[in-house]
């Protein structure tokens, strides 16, 4: 590691770290894992548009989707808002809405939430959450359902039957983008 971390970790020292430095020692052990020797698993996403596989290594955290989150103006359906995760606020996309693109355009006044907003709302409620990470960043993505991780030896029969890996960096730079494009112009 860094030097800053002790050798032997006691239960005080731990419990003596802020939030902010805790998240930091266990990513700098996260990275000191090496992924060389550990075979790539997938997590098993059913969305409407297919079987989905998660690279689990691309993945932070899998969770309950928040309860609470801030709708934002002006920003794509498939969008969600923001929430607070951890230590940080980071954006809710639905992954669902966004691999189809079918979804109505967003109010944009977040102080008067329409029906549509409510059933978003409902929406973010239920499916699981994925702490997906993109260069450092966390991204959360709504998806409906998950099932079971799946090892590299059983990946080609999820293939064979309709089940796609996906580019978790190609799909979050893809989102950023288009995030980018859609804002205010000068």
């Amino acid at each position: 590691m860094n030097g800053k971390w002790p050798g032997a970790m006691t239960a005080e020292f731990i419990e003596s770290l802020s939030d902010k430095e805790f998240w930091r020692y266990a990513r700098e052990l996260a990275l000191l894992t090496p992924t060389e020797t550990l075979p790539p698993v997938y997590l098993r996403c059913e969305l409407s548009c297919g079987c989905r596989l998660f690279p689990m290594a691309s993945l932070y955290e899998v969770v309950p989707p928040p309860h609470h989150f801030a709708l934002l103006p002006a920003i794509p359906a498939w969008t969600r808002g923001v929430f607070a995760w951890h230590t940080e606020t980071i954006a809710l996309f639905d992954l669902e809405a966004y691999l189809s693109a079918s979804m109505p355009q967003p109010v944009s006044d977040p102080d008067q939430p329409s029906e549509y907003d409510k059933d978003l709302v409902h929406q973010a409620a239920t499916g699981t959450l994925l702490i997906a990470d993109h260069r450092g960043m966390p991204i959360g993505l709504l998806v409906p359902t998950t099932g079971l991780t799946i090892t590299p030896e059983s990946v080609s029969e999820h293939e064979e039957s309709g089940a796609s890996i996906l580019d978790l960096a190609m799909l979050l730079t893809d989102i950023v983008q288009q995030i980018r494009d859609s804002g205010p112009h000068e």
